[in-house]
């Protein structure tokens, strides 16, 4: 199905503050059409990777750091099933992101407005998923893992971070892995 991405990234625009939105202006206006047709916007923020500043986007799939200069773009993705954790840090003005996948760690600091590399992060850990062929065959782990991601999922609607349309479409995600 479908999804109407440029009304996503409109939603998610109207919550940035003046000052971020001037900053990645170019990254909104390209960030449809780096979106795949099903594929669900979870956050965005600005922020700042390897001295670039740009977009930081959650789908319901990967984590971007989307850069748009005048004469070049940048795009890296880091699909949720390489991801192996994330840490979060909140600073008086900004907040940053690791990310630890596949071996390698990306920072994004800077990230504005400062409360959501919490909420980025949290998204990231509800999204994470046993590497496949791990090995796993008991199921109660798996459960309680998708318990655990529901919980948070309630707790990111509950205060307003996430709407209700987006914990539907995710709790339905995780009923399946139940």
């Amino acid at each position: 199905m479908a999804i109407d991405h440029n009304a996503q990234i409109e939603e998610f625009k109207n919550k940035l503050p003046g000052h971020v939105k001037l900053l990645v202006w170019r990254e909104l206006n390209s960030l449809a059409s780096l979106l795949e047709e099903d594929e669900e916007l979870l956050q965005l923020a600005g922020g700042r990777y390897q001295g670039k500043q740009g977009l930081v986007v959650a789908t319901d799939r990967r984590v971007m750091f989307v850069e748009q200069g005048m004469m070049r773009s940048n795009l890296e993705d880091f699909p949720y099933g390489r991801i192996s954790s994330v840490q979060t840090n909140k600073g008086m003005i900004f907040s940053e992101i690791t990310i630890f996948a596949s071996g390698n760690k990306a920072h994004v600091d800077q990230i504005a407005p400062k409360e959501t590399g919490a909420v980025l992060g949290d998204l990231i850990r509800a999204n994470l998923r046993e590497p496949s062929g791990s090995g796993v065959t008991n199921s109660a782990p798996a459960a309680d893992s998708a318990l655990d991601k529901l919980k948070k999922l309630g707790e990111l609607r509950d205060s307003g971070v996430i709407s209700d349309q987006e914990f539907e479409h995710q709790k339905q995600r995780l009923m399946g892995e139940l």
